[in-house]
């Protein structure tokens, strides 16, 4: 449910601001990484079998292979 999504993105936050804190003080762009997987996440979180084959097909990722 949509309460229970809250509940653990609620408990999970001071997990991501420890990793954030940690990397950014070494030097590490660990902010712009999170912010990056979230809209990533948000992105196909959405999408089903033929709804990824078909972003597959629109935006084929480059350069994976030789």
């Amino acid at each position: 449910s949509e309460e229970d999504k809250q509940t653990v993105s609620d408990n999970l936050q001071p997990l991501w601001d420890e990793f954030i804190a940690t990397n950014e003080a070494e030097g590490y762009p660990a902010q712009a990484f999170i912010d990056d997987m979230q809209a990533l996440s948000e992105k196909y979180s959405g999408l089903d079998h033929d709804g990824l084959a078909e972003l597959q097909e629109e935006e084929p990722v480059q350069d994976l292979m030789p």
